[in-house]
């Protein structure tokens, strides 16, 4: 209640006194008119009384003239005396019954009028107080009525705004929620997009190695680390996209939300406006008209239990969605971070089994290298070798021949000239003497040239191996230059102190022309 219902119900409680007392009035000057009209109708009565009185007075003195009559003498004077009284009896008799009669008339039509303008006029009094009193109760019931209605319909105006704020508030909310998951979503499919160049790089690494030749085709720690790198880039892309996957079905779930919750907020715009406009409504207003059915309840009606439950239940809904919502960030944030770690960290492991690959191939090959070396020096000093001996074996071969040649020419001295003398015992000595040396030189010299092979199929052989070692070098190294270009590009300058004050999100990005 307000300072205006006050000031209106203190008129209404003044004009309520005030026809009270034009009442009182009224109702004395009835009781004084009605005293009044009695006075007058006693008046009339002793009027009536004494003309009655003066009548039987005559009457009597009739009686005792008529009596006296009896006695006296039937005279001409008493007759006429007795004419005269009769005349005068009947002429008071006469003027006495029509005033009676008028007297009569005239109080019972006063008293009739009087009491039939009483009768209306109480009865006019009763309908005139009824109809103010039912005119009051009922300008104050329906005041009432209104004022409550009124109240009640703001309340229903508050309640609504309140719940159209606390809705409007989770749009809001819902709508950063989705804006910063598809901003999430698309942060990791960049990222599930920048595996790809991992993945390739290490396909490219596995394949380029096994191109390698021979023994060095092996199941080598390096070769291991690389399929682990492998495995585990395909698990980060699995376990990426299923993150995607799980945050675009949570976005369609969001859109569904955000319909909903756009739907019963229109509805409560609708609802809201069409209460304000009851509330701006009253009987001075010009669209006001009778309804067929007021009072009819439509189908679609609910409770206000049911429709709080309800608008309790849309703001559940839209509370669990948007947690939901921010663990599917969080943990789109973490994955990502764990397959950048997992994958540096199986990067790095890689890297470094690669480049101890390469130092022990390295070393491996030094070592081939310095072998083939030596091996070359020991084939020139053992060929040089071979050269002397074979120069030694074509002179022990040309002595022998002379030796032979000696003792068959000598052989041909005739008679007793051929004797076996010191010279032919010596050039028999000499003989199998030049025979035991070539057999050993021989012996030595295919010993030699044997080793000679020997020493060359291992040369070969470590030349094929060494050729090997520097084709499995050389893609080692190629792939270890591969890999270079997974390693993450280091800020320098403005950008490194940008992310190191942690601005690099607050400064405009510039773009290329």
């Amino acid at each position: 209640m307000d300072e205006e219902d006050a000031i209106r119900y203190d008129n209404a409680i003044h004009e309520i006194q005030t026809d009270t007392s034009k009442i009182a009035s009224i109702l004395k000057e009835n009781i004084l008119v009605t005293t009044s009209t009695l006075k007058s109708y006693n008046n009339t009565l002793e009027a009536i009384k004494s003309n009655e009185h003066e009548l039987n007075v005559a009457i009597d003195a009739l009686y005792e003239d008529i009596k006296n009559l009896t006695y006296i003498s039937r005279e001409l004077g008493i007759r006429s005396r007795i004419l005269e009284l009769t005349s005068m009896l009947e002429n008071s008799l006469l003027a006495l019954s029509f005033k009676v009669e008028d007297i009569v008339n005239s109080v019972m039509f006063d008293f009739k009028q009087q009491v039939l303008s009483d009768t209306r006029r109480a009865d006019a009094f009763d309908l005139r107080h009824s109809a103010h009193q039912l005119r009051n109760e009922t300008r104050i019931k329906t005041e009432w009525d209104s004022y409550h209605n009124n109240n009640r319909l703001r309340a229903r105006v508050y309640e609504i705004e309140q719940w159209r704020s606390t809705l409007q508030e989770l749009l809001d909310l819902l709508d950063r929620e989705m804006a910063s998951l598809k901003e999430e979503k698309a942060s990791t499919e960049r990222e599930l997009e920048q595996l790809n160049l991992p993945l390739l790089v290490c396909s490219e690494c596995l394949s380029n190695r096994d191109g390698r030749r021979s023994t060095e085709l092996t199941y080598d720690l390096a070769d291991t680390e690389l399929k682990k790198e492998l495995c585990v880039t395909e698990s980060n892309k699995k376990m990426l996209i299923d993150r995607c996957q799980s945050a675009w079905e949570k976005i369609n779930k969001l859109e569904v939300v955000k319909f909903k919750l756009q739907l019963d907020l229109n509805d409560k715009n609708e609802a809201l406006q069409i209460d304000k406009d009851m509330l701006n409504l009253d009987k001075d207003c010009a669209n006001i008209t009778y309804k067929t059915d007021s009072l009819k309840t439509p189908k679609r009606m609910i409770t206000n239990q049911q429709w709080q439950d309800k608008c309790e239940a849309t703001k559940q809904m839209a509370i669990l969605e948007l947690q939901d919502t921010l663990r599917l960030r969080e943990s789109l944030f973490v994955a990502r971070g764990r397959a950048r770690n997992a994958l540096r960290a199986q990067t790095d492991v890689t890297n470094y089994m690669l480049r101890r690959r390469i130092y022990d191939t390295q070393r491996a090959r030094n070592e081939l290298d310095w072998q083939k070396l030596k091996m070359e020096e020991n084939m020139d000093k053992l060929a040089t070798e071979l050269k002397t001996m074979g120069e030694q074996f074509a002179d022990k071969v040309n002595a022998l021949k002379v030796a032979e040649t000696r003792l068959e020419t000598r052989g041909y001295r005739p008679g007793y000239e051929l004797a076996a003398d010191e010279a032919d015992i010596g050039l028999k000595d000499e003989v199998r003497s030049l025979r035991e040396t070539i057999r050993q030189l021989q012996e030595k010299l295919d010993c030699a040239k044997a080793t000679y092979n020997a020493l060359e199929a291992a040369s070969i052989k470590i030349g094929i191996d060494l050729n090997d070692k520097n084709q499995s070098l050389e893609t080692d190294t190629r792939a270890l230059e591969m890999r270079a270009a997974l390693e993450p590009k280091r800020p320098t300058g403005l950008s490194k102190n940008l992310v190191l004050a942690s601005m690099a999100d607050e400064v405009p990005k510039m773009e290329a022309f």
